[in-house]
Parts: structure tokens; sequence; C-alpha cells
């Protein structure tokens, strides 16, 4: 292949592989439930809640506002169940660890990868102190929001109401584009290609044999 062609094919095959990456292939988190945190720990860890009708088709990630009366290194448990605090479990169960303090709340986020959901389900959140230096973990309660209710523990099927209210953030995959390749990057490759096939072309007119001279 003529060697000038060959960098024009070079060129147009990175400007159309940046034009598929350009794709969106990751898809950006939406919130499809919040109830503001109140900024201070409310109830112990041990008490569930559940999303009497879940917004959403799926389950990226809850976010949760922890405090403890011990600062250290803290490994939390979160469980997402259809139904029942002892229902089917949704995906599986998300650990994590964090560094909580006495002197202010920690979020702390549960990626459950965008499992799916069936939508106005039924759907409960257990949560479990895995371990830790020795204190308490209390969650922040929000301030109030229709479609979540706090309960005094997790007896099945869905314990005892204790309040309409639980900080919270969830979110579901399917919302807007990640960072895609800016446009300008891509532009600028194509009209280097075009002008590299141009160039080609030329060459190839003017010199069939690709330049070379005959001995």
């Amino acid at each position: 292949m003529n060697k000038y062609l060959g960098r024009t094919v070079t060129i147009t095959g990175l400007a159309g592989m940046l034009m598929l990456f350009a794709t969106p292939l990751v898809r950006a988190d939406i919130t499809i439930f919040s109830d503001p945190f109140a900024g201070s720990g409310g109830d112990n860890i041990t008490r569930g809640f559940y999303l009497p009708s879940y917004p959403g088709t799926n389950l990226s990630t809850v976010t949760l506002a922890y405090v403890t009366n011990v600062t250290g290194s803290y490994t939390t448990s979160l469980t997402a169940r259809l139904g029942t605090y002892n229902g089917t479990i949704i995906g599986t169960t998300q650990t994590v660890t964090n560094t909580l303090s006495t002197s202010g709340e920690t979020l702390v986020t549960y990626n459950f990868g965008g499992v799916s959901v069936p939508t106005g389900s039924v759907v409960t959140f257990t949560q479990v102190l895995v371990s830790g230096p020795g204190g308490f973990v209390d969650y922040d309660i929000g301030t109030g929001a229709s479609g979540i209710i706090e309960t005094n523990g997790t007896t099945p099927p869905l314990d005892t109401f204790r309040g309409s209210s639980v900080g919270v953030i969830i979110t579901e995959t399917g919302g807007g584009p990640a960072t895609p390749v800016p446009p300008s990057l891509i532009l600028t490759l194509t009209g280097l290609a075009c002008a590299g096939l141009y160039g080609a072309w030329r060459r190839r007119r003017h010199f069939p044999d690709g330049g070379r001279v005959a001995i």
C-alpha cells in the first residue's frame, strides 16, 4: 500500500473509532427519590425503612448519612429486598468501609449497580453494623418526605411504623450520557482524514507508480 494512503487510512480509522466511542456507553445516574438530610444522627441502623411504591425501574445507589460516638473505621452493609424484610434480595448485599466521626455526619453510598426493580413494588432496606471500634452507628432520619417509611425494627413482613422520614438519596441508572469525546476533536480528525485522502488522490494522480523511478 502507498505509504501516504496508509497514513490516511490510519487517521480515518482513528476518527471513526472516536465517533464510535462518542456514543454514550455509560449512562449517568439520576435521582429518583430523596429526603433531605437533617444534619445530625437520628436513629440506630438496626431500624429499617422501605419505599411503599418504588418510583424507578432499577436500583443504582443508595446514600445515607452516618454518625457515631467513637471515631474510627466502620464496616456497614445494606440489603434491599422486594415486598418484605425477608423478601427476595435485590441484587446482592452491599458492604462498605468508611471512617465515621463524632463531630459530624459522613455520607455513605452503597452501589447496587443498576439492578432491575419492578416499578411500584415495595422495596425494604436493612442495615447492619458489620464491624467497628466499639461505638454505635446512627443514621440521619431526614426532614420529611412522602413515599418512605421508617420502622422500629426489621421484623417481617414490614415491622411497625416509626416515622415517615429517612435522610436518603436513591438513584437509578439511565440518565444523561457520561462525558463524551469532544465534538471539536472528532471534527478535527475527520478534517485531517479528508485532507489526507485528497492528498493521496492527488499524488496517485500525478505519480501512478507511487513516485518510484524505474531503473
